[in-house]
């Protein structure tokens, strides 16, 4: 009679545990129960016949705090920053992102590297197009002022190349680790470099003076941010994102 009762005892925080797990994506919820399943029968074959499964649930805690503490990563893995690539903190729809984040970020920097290189050919580009705009306006505008309005436009979109490389490794950590912020806020950063690219100005859009090399760098980050996005909103990445974490 004490086996069954504990039978049902056991039975019932499993239970308790695969729907507090619910959230989690399927193959890490399937990870957890079979673990702490595996647990409680070793624990119970270790103490022998005596009734100890009361024991062993007190000591394993209240499920849903299993179920968050698993949902969370470990010290190492954030001193790491390893957290996706351990392969049991997310799924493998987040990890892809994460990875194509960080690829994102080498090839921005790679670009903003390539933009320095060729700031010269650029600026005589801009400086070109600028005076042909005035002529066209009937402006007369000094070529020292074009030459420094030029590289003052070129400077700022290198800063701010480089503020994108951080902004790539921010969302991609942020994603690996469940901040479903970080989601959202890629996304919008997605958009609004897209506007850039489609309607911004001459020196930030595909209407800009810059090298075929250039354009073509561009090109490769708005593809890899595209797949990036289509990502994190798949819906694996949506149950592990929106499992509430502590901050």
């Amino acid at each position: 009679m004490s086996d069954h009762n504990d039978d049902q005892l056991v039975a019932d925080y499993l239970r308790q545990l695969t729907s507090a797990a619910s959230a989690l994506p399927a193959d890490r919820r399937t990870e957890l129960v079979e673990e702490i399943t595996a647990h409680i029968a070793e624990a119970r074959a270790a103490q022998g016949p005596a009734p100890v499964v009361p024991g062993i649930l007190e000591r394993l805690g209240d499920p849903a705090q299993i179920v968050q503490a698993a949902a969370e990563p470990s010290l190492s893995e954030l001193a790491a920053g390893t957290q996706v690539a351990s392969g049991r903190a997310g799924p493998a729809s987040v990890r892809i992102a994460v990875r194509l984040m960080y690829l994102g970020a080498a090839v921005s920097l790679i670009k903003a590297i390539v933009d320095l290189a060729t700031l010269g050919a650029t600026r005589s580009i801009l400086v070109a197009d600028l005076r042909a705009g005035a002529r066209k306006s009937g402006l007369s505008t000094p070529a020292g002022s074009l030459s420094s309005g030029a590289t003052a436009t070129l400077v700022t979109a290198f800063v701010l190349g480089l503020i994108g490389v951080g902004l790539w490794v921010l969302v991609a950590r942020a994603s690996g680790r469940g901040r479903d912020w970080a989601r959202a806020t890629g996304s919008v950063l997605f958009g609004l470099g897209t506007l850039a690219l489609l309607i911004g100005p001459p020196d930030v859009g595909i209407r800009g003076p810059e090298t075929a090399g250039t354009r073509i760098f561009a090109a490769i980050i708005w593809l890899i941010g595209l797949a990036a996005v289509v990502f994190l909103w798949q819906k694996d990445s949506s149950a592990f994102l929106k499992v509430p974490r502590s901050s």
